[in-house]
């Protein structure tokens, strides 16, 4: 993950799952003090995050990789873990 002009990106294959649930944020971490693009509240120490891959963007190369089904560089929005909807541990119980 790194946070580049306001954008967020991961490095994720195109066929992988697009939505992963991440530790709890330390402090330092690039995210605290951004909001969340579904509530809209700040990321602070100890929360648990979901990001949501969304895609290449526009960048030609990285679209190449990415339908290929190899590793590209994403976009992605940071959600609260709880704004990302139910776990999928928690629909399986």
């Amino acid at each position: 993950m790194k946070l580049i002009g306001g954008a967020l990106y991961v490095r994720i294959k195109g066929d992988d799952e697009r939505c992963f649930r991440g530790n709890a944020l330390s402090e330092g971490h690039p995210l605290i003090g951004t909001n969340c693009y579904a509530c809209g509240k700040g990321f602070a120490v100890g929360n648990v995050i979901a990001l949501v891959a969304l895609g290449p963007g526009d960048d030609g190369d990285e679209q190449r990789l990415w339908h290929a089904g190899r590793y590209a560089c994403a976009i992605a929005i940071p959600l609260h873990d709880a704004c990302a909807g139910t776990p999928v541990e928690e629909i399986e119980r």
